[in-house]
């Protein structure tokens, strides 16, 4: 029997992440982001793995993949830590051509599981028509968001610096 880890991915991950952990009723996972259409290198934010992560299969959980950058990191760091491409299955609700090309040409051993593959991105790196945002949805935000940050207030939207 061969074991299995869930981790999440990156921001809004955390609705589909609820499903991830090792089997053992504790959480394992790599979470990392660059913020919503940002150009800068991604930054881990936690990582807990197994001490056994390498000889493991991994789900790699992200509801939208767009550019996979972000993806990129989380991916490198299980690479790192010992597991193999062909143990990793990234799974995502809906994906950018751009992000499953991006991710396959540098992990062509690696499976990418998807309901959806949208058109595109548009100027901003969001997937388009895409869902909005994910994490907004999940955690019935969006009104929030509209209220404090799509408003003519001044107010931008936060990120990671």
């Amino acid at each position: 029997i061969s074991r299995v880890s869930g981790g999440v991915g990156l921001g809004g991950g955390v609705g589909i992440g609820s499903v991830g952990g090792d089997g053992l009723g504790k959480g394992s996972g790599s979470r990392s982001s660059s913020g919503r259409g940002s150009p800068v290198v991604p930054r881990v934010i936690y990582e807990k793995f197994p001490a056994d992560i390498k000889d493991r299969y991994v789900l790699l959980l992200d509801p939208i993949l767009a550019t996979g950058v972000s993806s990129m990191a989380a991916i490198d760091r299980l690479i790192k830590s010992g597991v193999r491409q062909d143990r990793i299955m990234f799974v995502t609700i809906i994906a950018a051509s751009q992000g499953i090309h991006a991710l396959c040409m540098r992990y062509p051993h690696m499976k990418i599981i998807t309901s959806e593959v949208d058109a595109g991105l548009d100027e901003s790196n969001r997937v388009v028509p895409g869902v909005g945002e994910f994490g907004d949805r999940y955690f019935g935000t969006e009104e929030m968001r509209a209220k404090f940050f799509d408003d003519e207030s001044g107010f931008e939207e936060p990120g990671f610096d």
